[in-house]
């Protein structure tokens, strides 16, 4: 029986992906799931490609080129085990991983989500945390009613709610994990728990996906997604993340329009008023209303 499913995608980055593999042990239950998206011949050995040498490790090369979801859905049509676990190439699990998850693998939970923690990817330096179940940011009673945790990593899902609920990763090219997690954790409810073990490093790695340049196509793209995922929890009464100056991300993604010109950030600006919701709208304008009260005060 396999207990645990780990799926990777990967692309371009081979001594990352090793570097996450040797942080994963072997054992019979255990199966590993490396998606490779269509990676340049030029960056990647084939014929040496990360963890040939493992009996535990399954490899799909894809040719689509269609991103890390598209990738991460192959993985899923191939997932045998009880648990899903999600890790991304350049990041890693700490030690004593499958002596944590055996505390939990009989579990009735959906979700068990563990604690994180950051470092640069080069240096391994410790950095702020991406996301952190540190109580004053993140308590099991706001995860029961919430969408908070939008990435795939740093939990283990049960796979039987992914295929009951047909979920999958949306095919676009940035933020394709968001919905995904949604909805997880909405169909979860409160059937899920947290561990204070720290489970899941994830790295900060430049030109990645998220630190890269952010092009107007880029900046839509991510834009659209976190609309809908605002606009679903409102239907569904949920929690959705707004940012220490009280603007939802939509709002913040809007701003990140502004460096391209004046003429792509009033097109942003139309699609943001048409698509965002009434309620995102007017709580975005509450808190820019209180902003600039406070800094005229």
């Amino acid at each position: 029986m396999i207990n645990y499913t780990i799926i990777i995608p990967h692309k371009d980055i081979p001594q990352l992906l090793q570097r996450c593999l040797d942080s994963i042990p072997q054992r019979e239950d255990l199966q590993v799931i490396i998606v490779d998206d269509n990676s340049d011949p030029d960056k990647v050995d084939f014929a040496h490609f990360p963890g040939l040498d493992r009996p535990d490790v399954e490899y799909y090369f894809t040719k689509e080129g269609r991103g890390a979801g598209y990738a991460r859905n192959v993985g899923l049509k191939h997932a045998r085990g009880k648990w899903l676990l999600f890790v991304d190439a350049d990041d890693f699990f700490h030690p004593n991983l499958l002596e944590i998850l055996d505390r939990w693998k009989n579990s009735t939970r959906d979700i068990i989500y563990f604690e994180t923690d950051s470092v640069d990817c080069d240096t391994l330096k410790p950095i702020p945390p991406r996301l952190s179940l540190h109580p004053s940011t993140m308590v099991r009673e706001e995860l029961e009613n919430s969408c908070l945790w939008v990435v795939p990593w740093g939990k283990m899902i049960r796979a039987e709610l992914v295929r009951k609920h047909d979920i999958q990763f949306e095919e676009t090219r940035w933020s394709n994990d968001i919905m995904f997690s949604t909805l997880c954790g909405y169909y979860a409810g409160k059937n899920v728990d947290i561990c204070s073990d720290l489970l899941y490093c994830a790295t900060d790695r430049r030109n990645s996906l998220w630190t890269g340049v952010w092009s107007e196509k880029h900046i839509m793209c991510r834009l659209d997604v976190q609309m809908r995922q605002e606009k679903f929890c409102l239907k569904h009464h949920l929690s959705y993340i707004i940012l220490p100056d009280g603007i939802s991300v939509s709002f913040d993604y809007l701003g990140k329009a502004r460096p391209l010109g004046k003429k792509s950030y009033n097109k942003f600006k139309l699609h943001y008023l048409r698509h965002a919701g009434l309620y995102v709208l007017f709580n975005d304008f509450i808190a820019v209303v209180k902003f600039r009260i406070r800094h005229l005060l």
